[in-house]
């Protein structure tokens, strides 16, 4: 359990030393503490077959971490009780960023045997309870978004996004420089490629999809690709092989996660608007060019015209080049959003007889965090993240990964 205790990124030497060091300690004296805390604490007294003397796992001489409550069982409270108590704290401090992502399982399970030995659980039910909770911790979800301009992964554990990183994609990248890219990303949170337990990508260049399909086999991970077939929603268009999958990961996040009906505006390479009808159907959307994709075209198919800052300027009137061409692409590109979203959204209320406000409306993609993609009009939430957690929805509800929990909102 130290290794839960200890703050996040701390290499495998150090969990070993504290792991060590626990075990040096001397054994305790009945109604002493064990082990390292593990985080928020539960009642004494209130675990099933309680009888209201309670055992802490908490640190060797029982203060815990700082700042920490230990977990606290009731004596006689079942292995699955416990089991379950972890389960839950696990689940907390990884969402919290206290807990090591590269806390190992044999590490894990070693040091929770230690400690419910000393708080009295016979070997067989301490090996129980380990063995059920490294399994648990050791779940490591990687979502891949391949998109034209970006590759944005997460990494998700217990259904909490706990990390997010992106580089730039290199669609002629073989699969060898992908695994390559993929795994330099996680190091930079300190995770291995050997801590992924599957993969979920929505892809939309299909030579990295390739790619992706090739990195999985050789590592010999699950790997789960979006697409029409795959994405657990009706979809009511005329082909729907030919709708980006990432598309589709959006509309089944926003349906999951903001309910319907809903639009889904997303500010990548290409904007995109999807909807969702009030049943959870995708029922189509619009494609228009993206904002940088159309500053890239007008600095590269003109002579005088420069590459520009992309920020919204003090006024509509521009009074030199830049300010010219920052209102124009700013102003232009919020007034292209705010009127398609309005006719979307528009025709979706009709279809189901209900005014436009009650339409949600979700903004999304690269540049959705920029001061001036927040001032778009009709917005109802904002949501960077969205297709890592529509690839997380996918994930679980394909193929039984964790249960999503209130972290990915």
């Amino acid at each position: 359990v130290s290794s839960m205790s200890v703050p996040a990124r701390r290499s495998t030497r150090e969990i070993f030393g504290a792991r060590s060091r626990n075990v040096a300690s001397p054994v305790p004296q009945p109604g002493s503490a064990v082990g390292a805390g593990v985080g928020e604490g539960s009642p004494a007294g209130g675990g099933e077959g309680s009888t209201g003397e309670g055992r802490s796992l908490a640190s060797a001489d029982g203060s815990g971490a700082a700042g920490e409550a230990p977990l606290v069982v009731a004596a006689g409270t079942t292995p699955a009780g416990v089991h379950a108590a972890i389960v839950s704290t696990v689940a907390r401090r990884t969402k919290a960023g206290l807990m090591s992502l590269n806390a190992t399982v044999p590490v894990v399970r070693f040091v929770l045997v230690t400690g419910l030995r000393r708080a009295g659980w016979g070997v067989r039910d301490a090996l129980a309870v380990s063995t059920g909770t490294a399994r648990i911790i050791a779940a490591m979800l990687l979502a891949v978004d391949i998109g034209n301009t970006n590759i944005t992964i997460g990494l998700l554990r217990a259904g909490s996004l706990v990390a997010t990183r992106r580089a730039a994609t290199q669609p002629a990248a073989t699969a060898d420089e992908l695994e390559f890219l993929l795994d330099g990303l996680l190091r930079l949170d300190d995770v291995a490629f050997g801590d992924v337990d599957s993969i979920a990508c929505a892809s939309v260049v299909p030579a990295l999809t390739a790619g992706i399909e090739a990195v999985a086999i050789r590592r010999e991970r699950p790997l789960i690709l979006a697409s029409a077939g795959t994405v657990p929603l009706a979809i009511r268009v005329d082909r729907p092989e030919q709708v980006g999958p990432d598309r589709l990961v959006n509309a089944l996040a926003a349906q999951r996660l903001y309910g319907t009906p809903a639009v889904v505006v997303d500010f990548g390479t290409a904007t995109t608007l999807d909807c969702v009808a009030l049943d959870g159907a995708y029922v189509g959307g619009a494609i228009a060019p993206g904002l940088e994709l159309g500053l890239e075209a007008l600095a590269a198919r003109t002579a005088k015209l420069p590459r520009i800052e992309l920020r919204a300027p003090d006024r509509a009137i521009g009074r030199d080049t830049v300010s010219a061409m920052q209102s124009g692409t700013v102003f232009g590109y919020q007034a292209l959003a705010a009127g398609l979203l309005a006719r979307v959204r528009q025709e979706l209320a009709d279809a189901h007889g209900i005014e436009p406000r009650a339409v949600k409306a979700i903004l999304t993609g690269g540049l959705s965090a920029a001061p001036w993609a927040r001032a778009l009009d009709g917005i109802d939430a904002i949501d960077p993240d969205l297709t890592l957690k529509g690839l997380a929805i996918l994930h679980a509800e394909v193929s039984g990964g964790e249960r999503l929990e209130l972290g990915l909102g």
